[in-house]
């Protein structure tokens, strides 16, 4: 049986940047995986995110963190359960700052 698939590129810019020490980064996911398990993989890979970006539950981002979907959509917190699609780009933002 083949699973269905889709590609995401998620984008960090700033302080996710600067934590997980990548700006770029391409998961492939289930066709109908959230943007909770997209939260969920990034924490996986760069546990860094955790606790300053992505909250201690690993599935949600703190409440200040969205995502940019394709440069036009916002998705933020309260709409992790929606999914993105296929070929998506993911800009990462938190406005979180050192002093």
């Amino acid at each position: 049986m083949l699973f269905a698939m889709k590609m995401i590129m998620i984008k960090l810019t700033g302080a996710p940047a600067s934590l997980a020490q990548i700006k770029k980064v391409t998961l492939t996911m289930d066709d109908d995986a959230t943007y909770a398990e997209v939260i969920c993989q990034l924490g996986v890979q760069f546990p860094a995110l955790i606790g300053l970006i992505i909250d201690q539950d690993g599935q949600t981002m703190l409440s200040s963190n969205m995502f940019l979907v394709n440069d036009q959509d916002f998705v933020m917190h309260g709409m992790w359960s929606l999914s993105p699609k296929d070929g998506d780009t993911l800009t990462l933002i938190s406005p979180v700052t050192g002093g």
